[in-house]
């Protein structure tokens, strides 16, 4: 039989010197017939158990070559039946073939059969005691024992986890038929000695099961789905213009352009599909598709969506919504509305121009050229400053809408429309008036500045007073 492995190394687990020794078998049935078995077996090992205690032949301490033996015949025997070399005795040499034990060259010949009859009968005893070795996973009900018929004697403070099949507690009928001749009282003594040791080979205390459950994996959980399913949907309409991004105003019974800034305000991502829908209210002519996005929109993102639409004939605001839908229709975000100003475009010619206009505005002009007309009226006082209301009518051009520019402040105050605007100019102790405006066509880009201006004197009975 093979040395004890806790001969070689005294801190080896007792499963896993169970495992080696099942490994090691002179019978090749009693071996571990596959790979799983053995992966299954070292799986159930308790590394941080007790090491294994040395069995009842190896606490023989065989000597160094040349000593010779004074050991009872019983201990003389188990040595020569087992021919144990173990390396981890004290003063013996690092090469296992340095301790292999000496015995006497003359035995007697009663003591070889006695030998033989003891290997005999521990051989029945092994073979009767099915389930002796506990334990590992895969050893087939049939099986018998492969460890030799020895004791191991755990310690009191043993921590060794049980294992699923018990130790037997009772001599099978195979293990006690066996006679031993009466000739040989001492060998069958010593045989009994021995199996009694094996079959109280149990621990002396209640082991407490050491077994770890094994933990329930949970699926790990989507970042990304977690935020889509918390996040918030929303649409707004940072500005809708035609011309300009000022201005949202069209000449009646023509095309124009129509611009939306689209920002999304919400927490969720826009996804790819999704398309700009009219609702309700004025349709501009418009009875195409929806608009569809180029793409899908971050957070925090603006896009620009535009069409062609067609004004009204009569002048006035109309309202016209429109919504983000998906592509299965449904609607994205809130409904928007928006309005659009149509006007009549201005003549060439203003209608009764003022008698204080401007040689230059009161000039005639063609129609693609732009230019304005402006009148003073409703002049006051208020307190050492006089104040006066002008009115301003650009026209011409690509006929609007107009934007004018009044630079007669730090910040320029500015119009935006068909026209007229009112502004009121004014400065103290009847000092004249002179600041730059600004005319320009929003339809064909055109402009022009000049500077205007007003005398109090004309416009106080009597002229202005300090």
């Amino acid at each position: 039989p093979p040395p004890m492995p806790v001969i070689s190394n005294p801190d080896i687990p007792a499963g896993l010197q169970e495992i080696i020794l099942r490994a090691m078998s002179k019978d090749p049935d009693q071996r571990f017939q596959t790979a799983s078995d053995i992966a299954a077996a070292l799986r159930t090992v308790d590394l941080s158990a007790a090491p294994a205690q040395a069995t009842a032949s190896s606490t023989i301490q065989s000597k160094p070559q040349g000593v010779t033996s004074e050991a009872s015949p019983s201990m003389r025997t188990a040595v020569a039946a087992t021919e144990i070399a173990s390396p981890a005795i004290a003063g013996a040499a690092s090469s296992p073939a340095a301790v292999v034990p000496t015995v006497k060259k003359k035995r007697s010949p009663w003591l070889l059969v006695g030998g033989g009859l003891l290997l005999l009968l521990i051989a029945a005893a092994a073979l009767g005691l099915a389930g002796v070795i506990p334990g590992i996973p895969g050893l087939r009900p049939q099986a018998t024992a492969t460890l030799p018929v020895v004791a191991v004697v755990p310690s009191a403070t043993s921590t060794e986890t049980p294992r699923p099949t018990a130790t037997a507690t009772k001599v099978p009928a195979t293990a006690t038929a066996t006679e031993v001749p009466s000739e040989t009282p001492d060998i069958a003594a010593s045989a009994e000695a021995a199996i009694a040791l094996t079959l109280t080979a149990k621990p002396t205390n209640t082991p407490t099961s050491t077994h770890t459950p094994t933990p329930t994996k949970t699926a790990t959980p989507n970042a990304t789905a977690t935020f889509l399913a918390g996040c918030v949907e929303d649409v707004e309409l940072v500005v809708a213009y035609t011309y300009r991004q000022n201005t949202l105003s069209a000449p009646t019974s023509s095309s124009f352009p129509i611009n939306w800034v689209l920002k999304n305000s919400g927490s969720c991502p826009w996804p790819e599909g999704l398309a700009w829908r009219y609702i309700d209210g004025a349709q501009f002519g418009y009875s195409g598709d929806p608009i569809p996005l180029a793409s899908a929109v971050a957070p925090d993102t603006e896009i620009t969506l535009n069409t062609s639409f067609r004004s009204p004939a009569a002048a006035g605001s109309s309202e016209s919504s429109w919504q983000l839908v998906n592509s299965e229709g449904e609607p994205f975000g809130p409904v928007i509305s928006f309005a659009v100003f149509t006007y009549v475009p201005a003549t060439a010619t203003p209608a009764s121009p003022s008698p204080t206009a401007t040689a230059a505005a009161a000039a005639t002009t063609e129609v693609t050229q732009l230019a304005w007309s402006f009148n003073v009226s409703g002049c006051e006082y208020a307190g050492t400053e006089w104040r006066c209301r002008l009115q301003m009518t650009p026209y011409g051009g690509g006929g609007g809408p107009y934007t004018i520019w009044v630079f007669d402040a730090e910040q320029p105050a500015e119009y935006r429309g068909p026209g007229p605007f009112t502004h009121f100019v004014g400065a103290r102790r009847c000092s004249p008036y002179i600041h730059e405006v600004k005319v320009q066509d929003d339809a064909s880009g055109r402009s022009f500045s000049e500077n205007v201006y007003v005398d109090p004197n004309n416009y106080f009975p009597g002229g202005c007073t300090e």
